[in-house]
Order: structure tokens, then C-alpha cells, then sequence
């Protein structure tokens, strides 16, 4: 555990330098191309996928980091430990999430679930 934070840490530094290196290029004028009939459409391709390629680096430590925080509490549960970050990263997205949105899917998935028994119950 204490690697992986280190890691996590690690990974959460170099993602905030790429993350401020690449604003600092598309303020710039290094992206932009000139001398040619498809200037503006390279341009913007070019300060896309500069943009695609920085949240790509950047998104993989974040999924590593979820990744062994809810492996850990697996291995916690398995072991009769109650789990540490299951329960955090849930109160973390019911304060994100607005409460409708539970309410509402809750309600889709048992309607859908009452129709296909109904549909069961016909077929057979």
C-alpha cells in the first residue's frame, strides 16, 4: 500500500506538469501551421490531438488508482475488515450526483424488470 501511494503521488505530479505544459502549448503559437491550403483544419487537428494525448497519459493513473483502491477493499472484505474506499468514493459521487437521478433509474430498471416478467409470464 504505501508503494502504491507513493505511485499514486508520483503519478499525480507529473499529471498536473503535462496537464500545465500542454495549456502553456496551445496559448502558444508552436501548434499553428501556415504555408498551406488546409492551415486552419491542421491547426485544429494538431491542438486536438495534443488534447486527446494529455487526457489519455493523464486518465491512466487515475484508473490505476481506483483500480487497487477497490482491489484492496476486495482483499479487506475477504478478510472480514470492513472496506475503506468503497464507501468514500460512494458518498463522494451521492454528493456529486444529483438524487433524482438514483430515484429515477432505480424506478427504469424495476419497471423494465416487471415488464419481462410480464413477457415471461405470456410466453409461457
Amino acid at each position: 500500500m504505501f508503494f502504491a501511494l507513493l505511485f499514486t503521488v508520483y503519478h499525480i505530479i507529473i499529471s498536473y506538469f503535462r496537464i500545465k505544459e500542454i495549456i502553456k502549448i496551445l496559448k502558444s503559437d508552436k501548434l499553428d501551421i501556415r504555408n498551406s491550403p488546409f492551415d486552419r483544419i491542421a491547426t485544429l487537428s494538431a491542438k486536438v490531438i495534443l488534447c486527446f494525448k494529455g487526457i489519455c497519459q493523464s486518465a491512466q493513473p487515475v484508473g490505476l488508482t481506483l483500480g487497487l483502491m477497490l482491489g484492496t477493499d476486495e482483499i479487506l472484505k475477504n478478510a472480514n475488515i470492513e472496506a475503506i474506499f468503497a464507501p468514500f468514493l460512494g458518498g463522494i459521487l451521492n454528493t456529486i450526483l444529483p438524487e433524482n437521478i438514483h430515484k429515477d433509474s432505480t424506478r427504469l430498471i424495476e419497471k423494465n424488470f416487471n415488464e419481462l416478467e410480464v413477457n415471461k409470464k405470456d410466453i409461457v
